[in-house]
């Protein structure tokens, strides 16, 4: 949450810079950009995108808490900036997760990584080793029962103080500044999981763990055959509000964000097909 207040504070700066004339138009626009975000329903410029909520128990259908969010397309902020087009998860156990799917279709493994995970981080000016972040943990189901995950890692030699460093956050997502906007910076489907043009963080479903590290019902049997067939629910759920196996805590947070709530922007599939 904190992220999309820092942007909204740069639009009315930059709009108080304007002549009068101009801001009064500029403010108009984000009058109207804000208000979209509450009603907007239309679907996603490709296929590849997930397309269906299947839970977000924290969505109010306004604003920032409208889950339509996730799967109106991606709109990303570029490398320095956040996004306003996004669903905010819950700020409690219970609520801080979304379930995405794909309508009819199921997400299969193929060559190089599977399906992209588009949050909302942004770089704390150009140093690309130093960004704002709120980690999210990736899991995948083929019966929105049990889940297994990429066993994502905070792999720092002091695990219970907070890095914004994205290389220490290892197999999680909402590291990678997203560059992708179908709006302004319209890229090719094909071009979506080129990572260095559209930004977003990527998975490969052959690193996809057998393990049960946040009690979520997987095992090697399981484990095989979302490799082997594929999944078709997408769980996106807070680093924050998750165990740490390596500390029994709960993963650290940035204390520059108010509530370690991620604001998740979209997904998209390479590999799908008809289940």
């Amino acid at each position: 949450m904190f992220k999309k207040i820092i942007s909204i504070f740069i639009i009315f700066f930059t709009i108080s810079c304007q002549t009068q004339k101009d801001s009064k138009f500029n403010l108009g626009l984000l009058v109207l950009t804000l208000s979209n975000s509450n009603v907007q329903v239309k679907p996603p410029l490709y296929s590849a995108f997930a397309n269906s909520v299947v839970a977000a128990p924290s969505q109010t259908g306004q604003g920032f808490k409208n889950a339509n969010n996730a799967i109106n397309g991606v709109r990303g902020g570029g490398c320095c900036s956040g996004s306003l087009d996004v669903y905010s998860l819950g700020a409690s156990v219970d609520t801080n997760y979304i379930i995405l799917e794909w309508k009819g279709k199921k997400v299969i493994n193929g060559p190089g990584i599977d399906f992209v995970v588009y949050e909302n981080p942004f770089q704390n000016g150009t140093n690309p080793n130093s960004v704002f972040m709120e980690q999210v943990i990736v899991e995948v189901s083929r019966d929105n029962v049990s889940y297994c995950g990429f066993s994502p890692k905070f792999n720092s030699p002091t695990p219970n103080v907070y890095s914004n460093n994205p290389n220490l956050w290892l197999r999680f997502a909402g590291r990678t500044p997203v560059l992708y906007n179908e709006d302004t910076n319209r890229l090719s489907e094909i071009e979506l999981f080129d990572l260095s043009k559209a930004g977003g963080d990527g998975f490969d479903l052959e690193e996809l763990s057998a393990s049960n590290d946040f009690g979520i019902g997987c095992n090697q049997v399981l484990r095989d055959e979302i490799v082997t067939f594929g999944f078709i629910y997408l769980r996106l759920s807070g680093a924050a509000f998750r165990i740490n196996p390596d500390t029994g805590t709960y993963f650290v947070k940035d204390s520059g964000s108010f509530d370690g709530v991620p604001d998740i922007d979209g997904a998209a599939a390479r590999y799908l097909v008809d289940r």
